[in-house]
């Protein structure tokens, strides 16, 4: 054979060789993509699952939230009128204690005056109102 043409069949050869190992690659690389492409698919499901079961959660978050609102407005009216009830309760004890104050204020003027006047002389009371000064 001619050694031209061994020569150029050897580059064909090793052309040949060299192709399919760049195919063997391209096959692997392939393989490789298809992997990725399905645990790419298999976490986009489970991230679609995650949200679904999210959204179930929030739901019923919210409507525990309305539940928890619903009770928070029934107590500040339950405290409203205990408020209102306590007020007037309020404004009742103290007209008693006032009525009360301003008797034993009076009885404690009178006793005041009592004393004022038993324990000076009354002649010393007479010219202080009479304006007559005391005589030396």
């Amino acid at each position: 054979m001619d050694p031209e043409l061994r020569d150029h069949l050897t580059r064909i050869e090793n052309r040949l060789e060299r192709m399919e190992e760049g195919l063997r690659q391209t096959r692997d690389d392939v393989r490789q993509t298809q992997d990725e492409i399905r645990q790419t698919r298999d976490n986009v499901r489970q991230t679609q699952d995650e949200i679904r079961q999210t959204r179930v959660l929030i739901e019923g978050q919210h409507n525990d939230v309305r539940q928890l609102a619903e009770g928070i407005i029934g107590t500040n009216e339950t405290l409203e009128a205990f408020r209102c009830d306590v007020k007037q309760q309020f404004e009742e004890t103290r007209s008693l204690i006032s009525a009360s104050f301003m008797a034993v204020d009076r009885r404690f003027k009178i006793l005041e005056s009592w004393k004022e006047r038993t324990d000076r002389d009354p002649m010393e009371i007479i010219r202080e109102r009479y304006g007559r000064p005391k005589s030396t």
